[in-house]
């Protein structure tokens, strides 16, 4: 597979080079606490990141919780729904 081959590869499993690869990827994020609770979930068995998403997603729903509170929600949950 050549360079080309392999950034098609890893456009259609976006994902990038160094982790089509096997490279560990260390991300960096400008908010602390998305770093933290990134952090956290990496550090999670399946369930206790199943909790973990399960929880932020109940919290989101919450439009006091949202950055745009009368907006439809964001975050795919496996359907599409307005929370006012």
């Amino acid at each position: 597979m050549n360079l080309e081959q392999a950034c098609l590869v890893c456009d259609a499993l976006d994902c990038t080079l160094d982790e089509l690869v096997g490279r560990k990827v260390t991300r960096e994020y400008t908010d602390a606490g998305q770093e933290i609770i990134n952090i956290c979930y990496e550090s999670m068995n399946e369930r206790g990141k199943e909790t973990l998403v399960s929880v932020a997603q109940s919290m989101e729903r919450d439009a006091a919780n949202r950055i745009a509170k009368n907006q439809p929600r964001t975050v795919e949950t496996g359907s599409k729904e307005d929370v006012a």
